[in-house]
């Protein structure tokens, strides 16, 4: 993944999740296990948080300013609470970076975490 960050981004260092122009989140596994442990979540919740992270920079949303860092996070953290909810509740039922926007020949991601 840091290979990746640096070609794309520029920036040295691994990240959890990249997102691309044309639709492609690449997700760091070995970010998500380290996570976890950090956080006490399991590395499934983990990956769930970057694929969301990476789905809402494709709808247009970024996290390069603080307050849209702020804004983006909390809708994050709305639409996390909600896809858990209603995971159980189904489960219940059932019983049981911006690094460059433009047009290029490489693709370039369109944000990273």
């Amino acid at each position: 993944m840091a290979a990746l960050h640096k070609k794309f981004c520029g920036i040295p260092g691994a990240t959890d999740v990249l997102t691309f122009q044309h639709g492609e989140i690449v997700i760091s596994a070995d970010t998500a296990l380290a996570q976890a442990r950090i956080f006490h979540t399991s590395v499934t919740s983990e990956i769930q948080l970057y694929l969301l992270h990476g789905l809402l920079h494709l709808a247009g949303f970024d996290d390069m300013t603080p307050s849209k860092r702020r804004q983006m996070h909390q809708l994050q953290k709305k639409l996390m609470t909600t896809i858990l909810r209603s995971s159980r509740y189904s489960l219940a039922i059932q019983g049981t970076a911006v690094c460059d926007m433009r047009e290029t020949a490489v693709r370039k991601p369109m944000y990273n975490r």
